[in-house]
């Protein structure tokens, strides 16, 4: 493991050890253990109040992550002389590793950033080309494809791929990737949630159903951006739409759990900005800052 991935797992174990949480499952204990024993409903409302907690702190990072990434995408293509091909390996390297261990190795939250990253200039493509390449290529299988929420979102991750290239090689390359790791067909609608993700297919004509995937691929049929910017809103919405109180005493049990929620807060806050300190600075000394 290369040694701004270790510091960044130091940061990490440090982060968990003071405010007992971690990225991807956050210990919550003041949420699940009141002083009084909990009624079945309140149970209910804890763990779902615990997982709306957990994906917004996601969201909050995935944004945080996307906004440096751009950040390194600007010095990158302003260096003089330009980068050399070495170091720009190393860069994108330090870049997917870093990303690898914040999220856990989550295919679903490396592909969020991946869609939160607006391309703003050609000079972009320098970095973001590599750190595509490295997270799709590594995508397996037998994550969440088979809904209709991931197979839109890998989907637009490979529609944005192919939009940083102009060579008709390269994009039947990208092509080709998507249509061995992608079901053939959209998936069927398992939840009601799933159909303002299925909206935002076009139509596809009957004789192109059964290679569903390739037909979206290879045709430019909608604005990849605008689709994307409604993907996160979707999905957004979908998470805070979703975890709603039970009853009145589980509502009352998550008021008094806010003030609480509130102060670590702003610890996870300070957590991720020395986590992205260590990413961008990963020579510095940081054990006798902390």
């Amino acid at each position: 493991m290369s040694y701004e991935c270790i510091c960044v797992t130091d940061m990490l174990e440090w982060a968990e050890s003071s405010v007992t949480f971690a990225l991807r499952d956050i210990h919550l204990p003041y949420l699940i253990q009141p002083k009084q024993q909990p009624g079945h409903l309140a149970v209910v409302c804890c763990r779902r109040e615990k997982a709306r907690q957990t994906r917004r702190y996601q969201l909050t990072v995935i944004d945080i992550l996307a906004d440096y990434i751009r950040f390194r995408c600007e010095s990158v293509a302003r260096l003089h002389p330009p980068i050399r091909p070495a170091a720009l390996l190393r860069e994108c390297n330090r870049i997917v590793g870093s990303l690898f261990v914040i999220f856990d190795g989550s295919i679903e939250l490396l592909t969020l950033t991946l869609l939160r990253i607006v391309p703003d200039r050609s000079t972009h493509t320098l970095l973001l080309y590599p750190v595509f390449e490295n997270i799709l290529t590594g995508a397996t299988p037998c994550n969440d494809y088979d809904t209709i929420p991931g197979y839109v979102r890998m989907l637009l991750c490979f529609k944005r791929w192919k939009s940083l290239v102009s060579g008709r090689a390269a994009k039947a390359s990208i092509d080709a990737h998507a249509i061995r790791l992608l079901p053939g067909r959209c998936p069927t609608v398992q939840h009601a949630s799933d159909l303002s993700f299925l909206r935002l297919l076009p139509t596809v004509p009957p004789g192109q159903r059964v290679t569903e995937t390739r037909y979206l691929l290879v045709n430019d049929l909608f604005s990849l951006e605008q689709c994307i910017a409604q993907y996160l809103r979707h999905h957004r919405r979908t998470l805070s739409g979703s975890l709603q109180p039970v009853d009145e005493s589980a509502t009352k049990h998550r008021r008094d759990s806010n003030s609480s929620i509130r102060q670590r807060r702003l610890v996870s806050v300070y957590a991720v900005f020395v986590v992205l300190l260590m990413i961008a600075f990963p020579f510095q000394r940081w054990g006798t800052v902390l």
